[in-house]
């Protein structure tokens, strides 16, 4: 799977942060991209891009401890050509 992680929030490399986290869990994690959103986001979250992913997207977002959400509008250009997309908000830890 092709992830794309985008800092949802105003702290400085968070996005390599949630990339440490999502290797140490799984290693063969493909993080094509990270990004800042477009927006600011109170809390984290995964977003399935392809619908194809709902059950393995479920188990990471559990092991992450974020909420499974469909696409925020703000960001309605932002993931296309991957597979998962996480948005880390404020509440990320």
């Amino acid at each position: 799977m092709r992830y794309m992680l985008l800092n949802g929030s105003a702290v400085s490399g968070l996005t390599k942060q949630v990339q440490d986290a999502i290797l140490k869990l799984y290693p063969k994690a493909k993080i094509i991209d990270r990004d800042t959103a477009k927006a600011v986001y109170e809390h984290s979250m995964l977003v399935d891009m392809t619908g194809n992913f709902s059950t393995i997207a479920a188990t990471i977002a559990k092991s992450l401890n974020v909420t499974l959400s469909s696409l925020p509008a703000a960001e309605a250009t932002s993931g296309a050509g991957y597979d998962l997309l996480l948005i880390a908000g404020k509440d990320w830890k």
